[in-house]
């Protein structure tokens, strides 16, 4: 797999000491969001820090490598380093491959493109306005 994408960091106030590093395709604030949706976790995810590679499937590998011996389970993404050294991992690891460095905005002003920038109650009024004017239309026929 030699798609773009990002690799991350991510830290959680109820799992001190420990970072979650993996990486997506997609934008790293949408899997925060993800993982902290799942019930087993106390509280949400934030991202501390994310960088755009060409190939993050063989840049994830390779820090996972490096920091092997920080892993907190060895069936897990979690290990006990601080971000800084997570951070320098990653680019260790990207060496030439780190695309433009991106610094994460919070995660409350993160907004995808589309409807989800108008948010679900937006969305929600304007479905309920098309089937009225539907529901309208079908009266007149």
């Amino acid at each position: 797999m030699n798609r773009a994408g990002y690799v991350y960091v991510l830290t959680n106030p109820a799992m001190p000491g420990m970072v979650k590093v993996g990486m997506t395709e997609r934008h790293p604030h949408l899997r925060a969001k993800e993982l902290s949706a799942h019930t087993g976790v106390p509280s949400p995810f934030q991202v501390a820090w994310f960088a755009e590679v060409e190939v993050c499937a063989a840049v994830e590998a390779a820090v996972k490598v490096a920091m092997d011996r920080y892993r907190v389970n060895g069936r897990r993404e979690f290990f006990s380093v601080t971000v800084p050294e997570a951070r320098e991992a990653i680019e260790r690891a990207a060496a030439g491959r780190l695309g433009r460095r991106v610094v994460p905005r919070p995660a409350g002003r993160f907004r995808r493109r589309g409807y989800a920038r108008w948010g679900m109650g937006v969305v929600a009024a304007r479905a309920a306005l098309l089937l009225a004017l539907a529901l309208a239309a079908l009266r007149w026929l």
